[in-house]
């Protein structure tokens, strides 16, 4: 992988970290956007680094295992959004069911972390050769097929939910301002 991207992906990680701990102003909303570009940057280091990569060590070590981490790039941009558009940073009991699909994936992958490191380097060898499919590698409870189709439809309808949420918001600061309702 070209390097560039991986100092890219690196100092976007170092920013978000940044942005958490060293913040001022919206503390909790400057976490759930610290988190967003955390985890949108590890995902994509993965991806790049890990999957596409030309080193079978590194396709072995975050092939894989970080590829969980994409299902809590929606969740932390829509409690962000809304923790700014709304000035409430709180999560209710109900906002902790965003991270379900997280959870399911990453007790999904129990069994292929707790395998043996020869077995990852020869799932890492598969994808390196030129005779696999995307979904052929199941390494999952939840079948690859399922798998491949729900993580894009996940970030999808995140942006939906984000959409509307910035369209409700417009739409009632707008009848506010018409109406010189402050």
């Amino acid at each position: 992988m070209d390097s560039f991207l991986l100092y890219i992906f690196l100092t976007a990680m170092v920013l978000s970290l940044i942005i958490v701990f060293i913040n001022r102003g919206y503390t909790r909303a400057n976490l759930f956007l610290g988190g967003y570009f955390f985890f949108a940057s590890f995902t994509n280091l993965v991806i790049n680094f890990g999957i596409y990569g030309d080193s079978v060590f590194w396709t072995a070590l975050l092939g894989t295992t970080g590829l969980p981490v994409l299902f809590l790039v929606g969740p932390f941009a829509f409690f962000y959004m809304r923790s700014i558009l709304t000035d409430d940073p709180e999560l209710k009991g109900y906002d902790y069911l965003h991270f379900a699909m997280f959870v399911i994936q990453l007790a999904g992958m129990i069994p292929y972390y707790l395998s043996s490191w020869e077995y990852k380097k020869s799932v890492a060898g598969i994808w390196h050769s030129s005779k696999w499919q995307l979904t052929s590698i199941n390494l999952n409870i939840i079948p690859a097929n399922i798998n491949f189709f729900l993580r894009p439809m996940h970030l999808t309808i995140y942006l939906v939910l984000i959409l509307l949420m910035l369209w409700r918001y417009k739409r009632a600061s707008g009848i506010k301002a018409y109406y010189n309702l402050s």
